[in-house]
C-alpha cells in the first residue's frame, strides 16, 4: 500500500482493511469448498464419526500412551516409536485385505445371483423380436340390416336431399 501512515487512527485503518481483506478471500476459499464438497446426510456424518474417526482416535492415543509410557521407562525413542507402529501397520495391512475380501465376495455373490436371475424365464411377457403386426382390413362403412348400400327406400316425410 502507497499511503504514508501518520498516526495511530490511520494505522489501524490500514489494519483492518488488510484483516477484512483477508477475511474475504477465506470466506471465499471456504464457499468454494463448500460449493464443491459432497453433502453428506446425518446418519452418513454419524456413520463416519462412530465406525471411522473414533476408532482411529482411540488408536492414536493407545499409540501415542504406549510410545511415552516406553519412552519413560528407558528404551530409545527409535525404538518405543518401532514397536508400537509396526505392529499397528500390520493390524491395519489385516483389516485392509479382511475388507478386500469381503467385498470381493460378495462380489461374487452378487455375480452369481445375476446370472442365476438372468437364466430364469422373465416374469412378463416379452414380444419376440422379428414380431410383424398385421395389417387391419379395411373398414366398411355399416349399412343397417335390410337396406342395401346406395339404394334405401325413403321413409314418409324424407327428401332425397337430407
Amino acid at each position: 500500500m502507497a499511503a504514508v501512515v501518520v498516526g495511530r487512527r490511520e494505522l489501524r485503518m490500514v489494519a483492518d482493511s488488510m484483516v477484512h481483506g483477508q477475511d474475504r478471500a477465506v470466506h471465499l476459499r471456504l464457499r468454494v469448498a463448500a460449493r464443491n464438497a459432497a453433502r453428506l446426510r446425518y446418519d452418513q456424518f454419524m456413520q463416519l464419526g462412530w465406525k471411522v474417526l473414533l476408532p482411529i482416535n482411540l488408536a492414536w492415543i493407545l499409540a501415542v500412551a504406549a510410545i511415552r509410557v516406553l519412552n519413560d521407562r528407558g528404551w530409545p525413542a527409535w525404538k518405543s516409536t518401532f514397536v508400537v507402529v509396526v505392529p499397528a501397520l500390520l493390524i491395519i495391512l489385516a483389516v485392509f485385505t479382511i475388507i478386500d475380501i469381503s467385498n470381493n465376495r460378495r462380489q461374487a455373490e452378487q455375480e452369481a445371483a445375476d446370472e442365476a436371475e438372468a437364466k430364469l424365464a422373465p416374469a412378463f411377457p416379452i414380444p419376440p423380436l422379428d414380431l410383424r403386426i398385421p395389417e387391419s382390413p379395411r373398414r366398411r362403412d355399416r349399412v343397417p340390416a335390410g337396406v342395401t348400400a346406395g339404394r334405401g327406400e325413403l321413409l314418409e316425410g324424407e327428401n332425397r336431399d337430407g
